[in-house]
């Protein structure tokens, strides 16, 4: 006997709050700040950087700036900030060393994958590495992954996706058997059973 669940046990949303349109949210952000290998502290700006790429690209010697294109980003010396953020400024962005408030620890990622199943229905909002909102993929999940907390799915055309923490720790969407895997950050999964 299978025994049907009611629709409001059906479907289950888990949000991870990585976008925000809020007015408050700078069109440019300090992501995190890191010491790379040679000793420098290093700054990675997130947000519209797509626009603003000639601006960050001022001047090499100050900033030492380099793009990482799956991620849109750019990678800048941590000490040219203030200069470039005043730049930035003069040339009409709205700069932040934060951006939109993120809660998508690994609890969140790791409950998504307790809770789905082979063949639950998946939808994933995410942030555009491109910076243009939010964009969505569906399709049926296939499973989890158990060495690390992540979820697969295939959607209609054939093309197999992944929902797992990137290398800066948050929850991400990426593409198989791409050279630039790196969808974009995840908002929310919604599952339906």
């Amino acid at each position: 006997m299978t025994t049907q669940l009611p629709p409001e046990f059906k479907t289950t949303t888990f949000e991870f709050d990585a976008a925000s349109n809020d007015a408050d949210t700078p069109d440019l952000w300090v992501e995190e700040t890191f010491i790379n290998a040679y000793d420098d502290e290093r700054a990675v700006l997130a947000g519209d950087t797509y626009e603003a790429k000639e601006v960050i690209k001022f001047d090499w010697e100050t900033t030492h700036h380099e793009f990482d294109g799956n991620r849109n980003e750019w990678i800048v010396d941590a000490d040219a900030l203030p200069e470039l953020g005043q730049k930035l400024e003069d040339n009409g962005y709205t700069v932040g060393f934060e951006g939109p408030e993120k809660d998508d620890g690994p609890e969140a990622l790791s409950d998504l994958c307790d809770h789905v199943e082979e063949g639950d229905e998946v939808e994933v909002e995410y942030a555009q590495k491109n910076g243009n909102g939010t964009n969505s993929k569906t399709g049926r999940a296939d499973g989890t992954w158990e060495e690390q907390d992540a979820l697969t799915f295939t959607r209609d055309d054939g093309q197999r996706m992944y929902v797992k923490t990137d290398e800066f720790g948050d929850t991400a969407l990426f593409t198989a058997g791409s050279h630039a895997p790196f969808v974009g950050s995840v908002v929310e999964v919604t599952v339906e059973k």
